[in-house]
């Protein structure tokens, strides 16, 4: 079974530790994909799987350690064995969805931060990764 289908998994699970348990599975694999030896690359999809585990989570700190790796993202994007590792529009709205539950007058602010940010990524660059849904 692929690391997404696991973490998909997860993400519906009823489970509390579920988001423990979808953690230390995406740990192992950028664990493969940082060592080079099973030959694994950091990708958008992988990523994006375990935003949305938080996003689906209850998990009082699960905002945070989305933003976390959506920053990790950005960070990383266009560097060697992170080519197929990108923020689409599946990444911003797994964030909003996110913020959204925390409930929070912060929380809300960073998901409309989100929110103009990626809809003006899609106006200046017109890709259609970026077009909101």
């Amino acid at each position: 079974m692929s690391d997404i289908a696991v973490l998909k998994a997860w993400a519906r699970s009823r489970d509390p530790d579920a988001i423990e348990y979808a953690e230390a599975v995406f740990k192992e694999y950028q664990e493969f994909c940082d060592s080079d030896k099973w030959g694994f690359s950091h990708n958008a999809f992988t990523y994006n799987s375990m935003i949305n585990c938080y996003a689906k989570s209850k998990h009082p700190d699960a905002a945070n350690r989305a933003l976390k790796l959506f920053e990790r993202m950005k960070a990383n994007m266009g560097k060697p064995g992170w080519e197929l590792c990108f923020a689409d529009i599946y990444t911003y709205t797994s964030l909003i969805d996110t913020l959204g539950k925390q409930q929070s007058y912060d929380a809300s602010e960073q998901a409309v931060s989100l929110l103009t940010e990626v809809e003006e990524l899609f106006v200046k660059t017109g890709d259609i990764r970026f077009q909101p849904n």
